[in-house]
């Protein structure tokens, strides 16, 4: 399924406190299998006792604990470019960031989206080399430099 394509979630977990839902029948059907603790998929890599309800999250645990990817190999969120070293993490990546956020504050140069104010100043460093913070000879003389502004110490 593709990051872009979202299938109402209508198939709910009936365990007592289990809040889960799911796109399809299958998924709730694999995911019984946790409460039940049912892991069939046993990694067979010597000294780890890992396993897995379905043989998908068996390799791709063997794929990312037992073996080096190939550094080529990167999956690149579209919207802000941020790599991952396989597509679930990029799925987990984009919804958060992406799709569920409520990100109100954005940078005009890279057009970044954060939560808050003071981590698109913190970000806006990368862009203008200007600390969003006062330093040690900004408040001996009395003024503090934010974004390419300047403000008297008072205002803050």
């Amino acid at each position: 399924m593709r990051m872009d394509d979202q299938r109402p979630k209508k198939y709910g977990c009936v365990h007592d406190g289990c809040n889960a839902l799911f796109d399809r029948p299958s998924r709730l059907s694999q995911h019984i299998l946790v409460h039940l603790n049912h892991r069939p998929h046993k990694c067979v890599e010597e000294g780890c006792s890992r396993a897995y309800t379905s043989k998908s999250h068996l390799e791709r645990h063997i794929n990312t604990a037992h073996r080096s990817y190939d550094a080529d190999a990167v999956y690149s969120c579209p919207m802000c470019l941020k790599q991952y070293a396989n597509e679930q993490n990029l799925k987990r990546h984009y919804k958060i960031a992406h799709i569920n956020c409520s990100k109100r504050y954005y940078c005009n140069e890279c057009k970044l989206a954060f939560k808050k104010k003071h981590q698109l100043s913190s970000h806006m460093f990368r862009h203008t080399g200007i600390k969003p913070f006062r330093t040690t000879q900004q408040s001996l003389s009395g003024v503090m430099y934010v974004l390419n502004w300047t403000f008297p110490l008072s205002i803050f």
